[in-house]
């Protein structure tokens, strides 16, 4: 049995900071220098620029987010 094709497409954003998608990666098996042990993505969906950013805990992700949003 196959599969039908995924057709559906999503609207494409029309501005900078429109969309913004994000993931937050669980500890590490292995602490990063400085201690990090998580890290988040951050991708804006117009320009397709995106980030990464080391955290020492989940609580940092809005703080960062901020920031990518400067």
């Amino acid at each position: 049995m196959t599969k039908a094709p995924f057709k559906h497409k999503g609207q494409k954003t029309s501005d900078l900071l429109e969309l913004i998608r994000s993931d937050v990666y669980s500890p590490m098996d292995r602490q990063a220098k400085e201690r990090f042990q998580y890290f988040i993505t951050l991708t804006d969906d117009f320009g397709q620029y995106g980030y990464i950013y080391l955290i020492r805990h989940k609580t940092e992700v809005l703080e960062k987010y901020k920031e990518f949003k400067k």
